[in-house]
């Protein structure tokens, strides 16, 4: 069942390789065998082991898709069923914590591993393996690079902001491993995110220098400073090496006001705060779905995107379980936890993190307490 499982989850994550290469939607066939053993193995531990949380949240989610269905019909005056990824994400998810992968995550830091292989070859070829495209675009070569031609890899991903999304998601869930910071630099550099390559600097720092001296993966001074420098070089190397003056200047104005990247963000950021003001009760509670994207296409941030479709009852199902698990991390006074709590808070944001059903999977998890191999991993 495990290496059913966790070939299951390959046929999701990498999906939009899958759908533009050969064709086929393969993340409906991953999807469906791991509920079916996600249910299997719910019934068979008659729904044992869950902590009261989780149920809590699940009765939350049932109760905003619902609400959500019937609220947006009687709008419509016709059957709307919201089809949000946050939800189908959510299934997935607790399908698999149900079954509790022991191998599931090796398997996802090997893909990623991979993955930033494809983004070097990409880098030195200067050619994608394939290009994503849906109704409006063709994500080429052309539309994913700098005014001056530096390309912004991505490997088996649609572009380069999902394989980075991925890659920082594994490392929130293994927080105490500095390789997985470095491979989020290093995947950040390859493909350009300024968000990614500022919250794996930061982790890398933290841990390298505030880890807990009693754990595990904690590293002595010498060791630290030659990770550190190893990896400094590295990232700066990568980006010099593949980078245009361009994409340097690119990644120096991450937080600068004037770049337009991030002026056409907060215009995203203000015109979806000024449609919630718009919101009836109703609305607010359940959301209006698919009214955002019809309008403006999206949010550029993950909690205004689910106020928006699917309202403050799901809103108040991630809010939970990030702040149950932010209390949790603080209590035990774990840095590495609490700042991937923090970041994941942060990036969902100022960035649609969750909003992809790969992604949103992994952040479900992470939320819940991370793979739940052990009951222990419940508290």
């Amino acid at each position: 069942m495990e290496f059913l499982v966790s070939v299951s989850s390959l046929l999701i994550f990498p999906k939009d390789y899958f759908i533009s290469v050969i064709g086929v939607r393969t993340e409906i066939i991953g999807m469906a065998v791991i509920i079916f053993f996600g249910l299997r193995s719910a019934v068979k531990n008659n729904y044992g082991g869950f902590p009261p949380h989780t149920f809590i949240v699940s009765l939350l989610v049932v109760i905003s898709w619902v609400g959500s269905v019937l609220a947006n019909s009687l709008m419509n005056s016709t059957v709307v069923i919201n089809s949000s990824s946050y939800y189908a994400s959510f299934c997935i998810a607790l399908s698999i914590l149900s079954i509790k992968p022991k191998k599931m995550e090796n398997w996802m830091i090997g893909m990623m591993a991979f993955n930033i292989l494809l983004q070097f070859v990409e880098a030195v070829t200067g050619e994608f393996i394939y290009s994503y495209s849906d109704e409006d675009y063709v994500y080429d070569e052309k539309i994913l690079s700098t005014d001056d031609g530096a390309l912004r890899v991505k490997g088996l991903w649609a572009s380069p902001l999902n394989a980075i999304g991925i890659m920082m998601s594994l490392a929130f869930m293994k927080p105490k491993s500095p390789v997985l910071w470095f491979m989020v630099c290093l995947s950040s550099a390859l493909g350009q995110g300024r968000l990614g390559l500022g919250v794996g600097i930061l982790g890398l720092l933290l841990i390298l220098f505030f880890a807990n001296k009693n754990d595990e993966k904690n590293l002595g001074a010498i060791k630290k400073i030659t990770f550190l420098l190893l990896s400094a070089v590295s990232i700066v190397g990568v980006i010099l090496f593949f980078g245009t003056e361009s994409s340097v200047q690119r990644l120096l104005e991450a937080s600068s006001s004037d770049n337009s990247q991030n002026v056409s963000r907060l215009l995203f950021w203000g015109q979806s705060i000024n449609e919630i003001s718009k919101y009836n009760l109703i609305e607010h509670l359940f959301g209006k779905f698919g009214y955002i994207k019809a309008l403006q296409g999206g949010t550029e941030s993950d909690w205004l995107r689910v106020w928006l479709d699917n309202g403050i009852i799901c809103l108040a199902a991630y809010l939970l379980l990030a702040f149950n698990r932010l209390y949790k991390s603080i209590s035990r006074r774990d840095v590495m936890d609490s700042y991937a709590v923090v970041a994941t808070i942060f990036v969902m944001a100022v960035y649609p993190h969750a909003q992809s059903l790969a992604n949103g999977i992994l952040v479900w998890i992470f939320l819940f307490g991370g793979w739940y191999r052990h009951k222990a991993n419940f508290n």
